[in-house]
């Protein structure tokens, strides 16, 4: 890489060509409303979508080894959607940025690894997280290192039936290295049993009014608006702390969060069930305490018997 800044799954290096990045982000909103979907989507509870939450984890994994094989330019690019979208660390069109990007790695690799994983119950739409583990080679008199990070990814099955990913980037650096290793067994949300025929339109409508809600309390309290909102099994990350999903590491990632913040919708999308819907955007602390800069935030709601509520949700920012 030309730039000494280094790409990760988590925390990717922004854009060389700052103009051209606004260029592509401009497109943004309305790539995903207009992506074509498979033509037999999975029924809820059937074989298929389990063997379809199976694939999504098993490309995943393919994704990382590509990533040490073919250099980490070249994997994401064969892996990406055409509407794709990273975070760098604001959402910016993936191919496009992705084809700025140095073709030399410079010795550099990332791997990582999925431990949860989700789906609609149309096997149509799903969510991997887990952790990264970047290795930078010594150079000079600067010793070999490692980085260590998590991220999330969303993932959309084409017509052509593979799995290309439409989110990814919307991570963040740990302290150190992540206790669960590769190997560790992966984590399956429950599906979701509840949707609705009037299609993915509907869906994205209703959990984007339940995200202006929790974004309209989060101006006076983020932390509890964004309490309100989670599952009881939710995944949150964005501090330095390795994520989990259980109600305590929750309260205390919110902890860590400003106490006030403001969300700006980019963009969403929903599965042809009508039962899982992300969102992402910009996000701005107005708490002096946490001040943040340049961060993003991806929303993963799911429709649960109590209405809409989070799966996953994750604040992104330049640190």
């Amino acid at each position: 890489m030309r730039s000494r800044k280094i790409r990760t799954r988590g925390s990717i290096v922004p854009a060389r060509n700052a103009l051209a990045a606004i260029a592509v982000a401009a497109t943004l909103g309305a790539t995903a409303a207009a992506a074509p979907r498979p033509s037999t989507p999975a029924r809820y509870g059937d074989a298929g979508t389990r063997a379809a939450l199976d694939d999504v984890i098993a490309v995943e994994r393919a994704f990382s080894q590509d990533s040490l094989k073919l250099g980490i330019k070249r994997s994401f690019l064969k892996y990406v959607a055409d509407d794709g979208v990273i975070f760098r660390p604001g959402p910016v069109a993936a191919v496009a940025t992705l084809n700025m990007d140095s073709d030399d790695d410079e010795g550099v690799t990332l791997e990582w690894w999925p431990v949860m994983a989700a789906i609609a119950r149309s096997g149509d739409l799903a969510l991997s997280v887990g952790p990264w583990v970047m290795r930078v080679p010594s150079r000079g008199s600067s010793p070999q290192k490692e980085v260590y990070g998590y991220y999330a990814t969303i993932w959309r099955k084409q017509v052509d039936g593979r799995w290309k990913f439409v989110i990814d980037g919307a991570g963040a650096k740990i302290e150190g290295r992540a206790m669960r290793v590769p190997g560790s067994a992966v984590e399956k949300l429950a599906t979701s049993s509840w949707g609705h025929g009037a299609g993915p339109a509907r869906a994205l409508a209703e959990a984007r009014a339940a995200e202006e809600h929790m974004a309209a309390l989060a101006r006076q309290d983020a932390r509890g608006a964004i309490s309100k909102y989670l599952a009881s099994r939710a995944w949150l990350m964005g501090s330095s702390v390795e994520p989990n999903g259980d109600a305590e590491a929750a309260k205390a990632e919110l902890s860590r969060r400003p106490a006030q913040l403001a969300l700006h919708y980019v963009g969403g999308e929903a599965s042809a069930a009508g039962d899982l819907v992300f969102t992402y955007g910009r996000a701005e602390s107005t708490d002096p305490e946490v001040p943040l800069t340049d961060a993003s935030y991806l929303n993963v709601w799911q429709r649960q018997p109590s209405g809409w509520r989070l799966i996953f949700e994750g604040l992104k920012s330049r640190r």
